[in-house]
């Protein structure tokens, strides 16, 4: 029974959990490589020329503290569903080994019997599992959307601070030199918002009563 839920559980975590997880990852990825996260702005300064910049989107997917905390609430949400249907996968596996060991001894009426009541609980977990998996699309889109605004709004910011014209993603440009490189400003503007945003409420009423 171990066994039989063991491989049941992998399988699920193979189509379900690895899937959505990895396709989170590879479709946020893909979307912010192929989206302008900042518009060109090409203003005339003191000296007449521009200043450029370059960010590595795939960097900042992979170390942002906002892209990790997205991956783990989504886990957290699903994971116990996950679970209850590799359980439920387990129980159907068994019932049906144990269909075919009463074929030739049980009587045909209640073959006929069992068999429906093994077919609509094969149906209920192939469409829990599809719904489970729309969900999590939602969720996920939901997700990058979010995530999209909060890299936007880092890049942006930096952007102004340090007076930048114009600001490369690593799909525009073949090398670039580490003195343009703004991926390090945008990670440290990233953690500091999250940080700010995840104080705890005891800190807030100290500070209150202060």
């Amino acid at each position: 029974m171990n066994k039989l839920y063991n491989l049941a559980l992998g399988h699920l975590s193979k189509h379900i959990r690895t899937s959505w997880l990895a396709s989170f990852g590879s479709a946020l990825l893909a979307s912010l490589l192929f989206w302008n996260a900042v518009d060109s702005v090409q203003a005339d300064t003191s000296d007449g020329q521009y200043r450029f910049a370059v960010v590595k989107m795939s960097v900042i997917l992979n170390q942002s503290p906002q892209a990790e905390a997205a991956s783990d609430t989504l886990r957290q949400r699903y994971v116990m569903r996950e679970e209850a249907l590799a359980t439920e996968q387990v129980a159907i596996q068994q019932a049906e080994e144990n269909f075919r060991q009463k074929q030739r001894a049980t009587p045909a009426d209640e073959l006929a019997k069992l068999e429906s009541q093994l077919r609509i609980r094969q149906r209920n977990l192939k469409r829990n599992r599809e719904d489970l998996r729309e969900e999590v699309r939602v969720a996920k889109d939901q997700a990058l959307s979010d995530l999209k605004k909060n890299v936007s709004f880092a890049i942006e910011a930096i952007r102004q601070q340090e007076q930048i014209d114009i600001i490369f993603r690593e799909s525009d440009y073949l090398v670039s030199s580490k003195r343009v490189d703004i991926t390090t400003k945008v990670l440290a503007y990233l953690h500091e918002q999250f940080n700010d945003q995840n104080e705890s409420p005891e800190s807030d009423a100290t500070s209150k009563e202060d």
